[in-house]
């Protein structure tokens, strides 16, 4: 008789009862998530930085980047956000899937850190223009 019928549905038992332990530690942590992106939205917003900008969130080797997170106008609110490349379409981050908004989490002190660099090369170039008056 091979191992394939020889499986019975308490084989399962153990398994199945450590996936639901971690699954239900995972949705508490997880409860978190979004609470995380709304604290960090409200204070960029707080900023008044008022400038988009895109970093790349997953990158395929075959294709290259193929999502980004980034800092934009959505619906007309200053959000995170994510888009696929090539299409533009734009998400809310607060929106998107799970794994998703947990990728974005990892990415989030670079995105901020890129925005502050933005920030001061666009201040750079205004100052330029204003030497031309």
């Amino acid at each position: 008789m091979d191992s394939i019928n020889s499986t019975r549905p308490e084989d399962f038992d153990g398994p199945l009862a450590t996936l639901k332990a971690v699954a239900a530690d995972l949705k508490h942590e997880s409860d978190s998530i979004n609470e995380i992106i709304a604290s960090v939205e409200a204070q960029i917003v707080a900023s008044n930085i008022g400038l988009e900008h895109w970093i790349e969130l997953e990158y395929d080797d075959l294709v290259g980047p193929v999502t980004e997170l980034g800092w934009a106008k959505v619906n007309d609110r200053w959000r995170l956000a994510v888009r696929l490349v090539g299409t533009y379409r734009t998400k809310e981050l607060a929106s998107v899937s799970r794994s998703m908004r947990i990728r974005a989490l990892s990415r989030l002190s670079k995105l901020i850190e890129e925005l502050s660099w933005q920030a001061a090369k666009t201040m750079e170039i205004i100052r330029k223009a204003k030497c031309l008056l």
